[in-house]
């Protein structure tokens, strides 16, 4: 992995986000679209399971990437979720079975952003897309959600639904904290722009949170 190329970071940028953005502009309604016979939420569900995988058989190779205390407990939580999984269901290994602990996989992902950010350098530009994601999504909350969008949802993916606030505050922490991060040196104005983001999105958390 310390050998990347430019053409292998761009790409692996690219197929980040062309999931990632979506994933947090339109949340479950993105989720459920179908892509090769299966829903878009089933397929991260599936290579976070594999990747899951790859932390078992190459625990020594995470381990210099994190503490061996970090590597041990998670691949303790993936076991015992294996292990539920099995006896909940009769050795019938149910894909509803690994839908619904879905959050459990998740830490695969976490494990590995951790590892691409080593890696892979956060631009301007990528921040600007997360900002500009941002306002979108409130555009679509509080202004107009457009019908192509609805449509398109309703034709192609199992289920339509209006982002909830927890999905927006995630959005909303992810960026303020990114800005924090990569923008205060770059701008001096950062905590004037934080401030005007938090008067913008605390209404619409007040009120969708009611």
């Amino acid at each position: 992995m310390k050998n990347f190329n430019l053409e292998k970071e761009n790409f692996i940028i690219i197929a980040i986000l062309s999931l990632f953005i979506p994933t947090l502009i339109f949340g479950r309604s993105f989720m459920g679209v179908t892509l090769l016979g299966f829903r878009v939420g089933e397929v991260l569900v599936a290579f976070g399971l594999i990747f899951s995988i790859f932390v078992f058989v190459y625990k020594n190779y995470f381990e210099s990437f994190f503490s061996k205390k970090t590597i041990i407990s998670i691949i303790i939580i993936f076991l015992f979720t294996y292990i539920s999984i099995i006896f909940r269901n009769n050795l019938d290994f149910s894909l509803y079975s690994f839908k619904s602990s879905s959050y459990v996989w998740l830490l695969s992902y976490i494990l590995l952003a951790l590892i691409l950010k080593k890696y892979i350098l956060i631009t301007l530009n990528h921040l600007y897309l997360l900002n500009i994601s941002l306002f979108f999504i409130y555009f679509i909350s509080v202004i107009y959600y457009p019908n192509i969008i609805i449509n398109f949802f309703t034709s192609y993916s199992d289920k339509f639904d209006y982002l909830k606030a927890s999905d927006i505050l995630i959005v909303f922490i992810l960026t303020t904290v990114l800005n924090n991060r990569y923008l205060t040196e770059k701008f001096s104005n950062t905590f004037e722009y934080f401030f005007i983001l938090s008067s913008i999105f605390f209404p619409l958390f007040i009120y969708k949170s009611r």
